[in-house]
């Protein structure tokens, strides 16, 4: 029980519930604070028991007498809540201290509940409480995680921009690329992204071939490993893939490239190619910048930047050899979306953060608020709880709430643990 009575102490739970050993009544007037070395001690409390001001440490121990009875067949159970070295105020006098024991009456069924989610063995059964939420609490809890979710995604733009020795426009596309891999082949696409030498591409980036070709060539898509047996000799007697293959051996050559194994991107229809292709038509328009992104005013001027057609052999094949496709136009609107969630946003919050510009932090988180809320398993799970998803800063709170709480049963730092423990409380009387 200690780790639930210390919850309670350290959040300020205990409502008018306590009272001595002896029946006395008590009054908290300063909860103190906790101390380093035991988390469940806290300095400086000051307590008044019938009237008399007391001051000093308090200890939660939960391991005194405990009494189990039954309030409105509810059961309960009076457990300690805590032993305190009281010093006497009036004399200042440590020898004078006493050692008094308090009780808190609480559900028993509740403090079980949270005890095993201490532990991580359960969840706190805390989605029941979405619906009943006050606003200004609800959206103070959302807040919250979408700033922690802010910035975690602003810790992998450091990350690039650290690799790319601050050069915030090399960052920047990079982190661009890496959202390409719409989450679920993120990973292949950041290792593909961190090798991709932005100076050969900066060099050529007139010659779009060449600019394809670097891509590819250093994503392993030009080995013939690459290609699904059933391709290859499609591909083989491709001209647009010939000359990328001996563009690649050239420039591979001029700037000593490494590529990754191609063997990152998977089998099947995990094949990256459509989506390397549109990369390649972004640098090619060169309308997406940093400095266009920190002048945008609105999503449609983003969209904007982030349009990329595709032409040539990418208009009709999926990959070297692959089946033909017809409609691949520009970006989807989801795909456009997810780009600025995962790209265009945070790395408008680290160079705002950069440059102790509130403009374009706030910008920023604009922006999220503006996007359409994501829809998928998470989403809709919280929306069958009751919770509102109107914009991507919504479902960016819910995911970093699932990921970062949920599914790591960290109740102990959850803001709707929170108010679910509190509600308990408050409606056990």
């Amino acid at each position: 029980m200690e780790d639930f009575i210390t919850y309670i102490w350290k959040h300020k739970l205990t409502g008018r519930r306590l009272r001595t050993a002896t029946g006395e009544t008590v009054e908290i007037l300063d909860y103190g604070y906790a101390d380093k070395s035991d988390a469940k001690r806290f300095k400086s409390c000051r307590i008044m028991v019938d009237g008399r001001p007391l001051c000093g440490e308090i200890t939660m121990t939960g391991n005194g007498a405990c009494h189990t009875y039954k309030k409105e067949a509810v059961d309960a159970t009076e457990s300690v809540l805590f032993t305190a070295y009281i010093e006497d105020p009036i004399t200042q006098n440590e020898n004078k201290g006493v050692c008094t024991e308090l009780f808190l009456h609480f559900p028993k069924m509740l403090a079980e509940e949270f005890c095993s989610a201490a532990e991580r063995k359960e969840r706190l059964q805390c989605h029941s409480c979405i619906a009943e939420l006050p606003a200004l609490q609800l959206h103070s809890i959302m807040e919250r995680l979408l700033m922690e979710r802010l910035e975690e995604k602003a810790a992998v733009a450091r990350r690039f921009l650290e690799g790319c020795d601050g050069k915030w426009e090399e960052a920047f596309m990079k982190l661009v690329m890496r959202s390409f891999g719409f989450g679920i082949q993120s990973a292949a696409f950041e290792e593909w992204a961190e090798l991709v030498d932005m100076t050969a591409i900066a060099k050529h980036r007139n010659n779009t071939v060449q600019v394809e070709a670097i891509l590819f060539g250093q994503a392993g898509l030009l080995e013939e490993e690459s290609i699904p047996y059933y391709y290859i000799e499609s591909a083989k007697s491709s001209a647009y893939y010939n000359e990328l293959v001996r563009e690649y051996r050239f420039l591979e050559k001029k700037f000593a490239l490494k590529r990754v194994k191609h063997t990152i991107w998977g089998y099947g229809n995990s094949t990256p190619h459509i989506r390397i292709a549109r990369i390649a038509s972004i640098i090619g328009q060169g309308k997406l910048t940093l400095s266009g992104v920190c002048n945008a005013e609105t999503l449609t001027g983003l969209y904007g930047m982030l349009e990329a057609p595709l032409y040539g052999y990418w208009h009709n094949h999926t990959c070297f050899g692959g089946t033909e496709t017809l409609g691949n136009g520009n970006l989807s609107q989801r795909h456009a979306d997810i780009i600025t969630i995962n790209a265009i946003v945070p790395i408008l919050f680290v160079y705002g953060k950069h440059n102790r510009d509130e403009r374009l932090c706030g910008k920023a988180e604009d922006f999220l608020h503006w996007i359409k809320g994501e829809e998928n398993s998470i989403t809709r799970r919280w929306k069958a709880e009751g919770a509102a998803v109107e914009c991507a800063a919504d479902s960016q709170a819910l995911i970093q709430l699932n990921k970062r709480y949920c599914t790591k049963n960290n109740c102990m730092e959850c803001g709707f643990a929170y108010f679910y423990i509190k509600q308990r409380l408050q409606d056990y009387r």
